[in-house]
């Protein structure tokens, strides 16, 4: 198990998520771990969801047809399919997501199929904080991580609660861990 540390400020959970114990080489310092809120859920799947009602509305005009083999049971059970394996699969998403800055990488372990991304401290030369319309209308923000300052971002913290303490700890832990 990797030792944690506290860094800017930023207090460490009690426990650090399960899944960022395995993104962990041996000696690496945990620094920050940051879960990123439950509307991430809801953000990432309206534009789906807004596809699963047309379905609906879509299916449940044509059952005005007698020759169509649905009925407005089936329509409307057709449009909740839709929401509902969406909302689950970026629920999945988000139970296995965690954003991890360590003393030698910035880590985002996400995905409904878990994948690892990860970016040697050293590398992150622009750090960049915001919000996204979405975000900003529920209080949260996204980190973007890149190599220089025009290069497209390399990683993203998104959804998470105070973005610009997360970059500041990103920016303190590059200046001090990094030679």
């Amino acid at each position: 198990m990797s030792p944690q540390a506290p860094t800017a400020g930023l207090a460490l959970d009690e426990e650090v998520h399960p899944s960022a114990q395995e993104c962990i080489d041996d000696g690496e310092i945990i620094l920050l771990a940051v879960k990123p809120s439950a509307l991430l859920i809801l953000l990432v799947s309206v534009r789906v969801a807004c596809m699963g009602i047309v379905v609906a509305l879509g299916l449940l005009a044509a059952t005005s047809d007698p020759s169509v083999p649905w009925d407005a049971d089936h329509a409307i059970g057709a449009g909740g399919l839709i929401v509902v394996a969406r909302l689950a699969w970026a629920a999945s998403d988000w139970w296995s997501r965690v954003y991890i800055l360590t003393d030698r990488r910035i880590i985002v372990r996400s995905g409904a199929v878990p994948q690892i991304q990860a970016m040697p401290l050293r590398d992150a030369d622009c750090v960049d904080a915001g919000t996204t319309s979405a975000e900003r209308l529920v209080g949260l923000g996204h980190v973007a991580i890149r190599r220089a300052p025009r290069a497209p971002a390399r990683m993203a913290w998104t959804c998470v609660r105070d973005a610009a303490k997360c970059r500041v700890a990103i920016l303190d832990a590059r200046k001090r861990y990094t030679r």
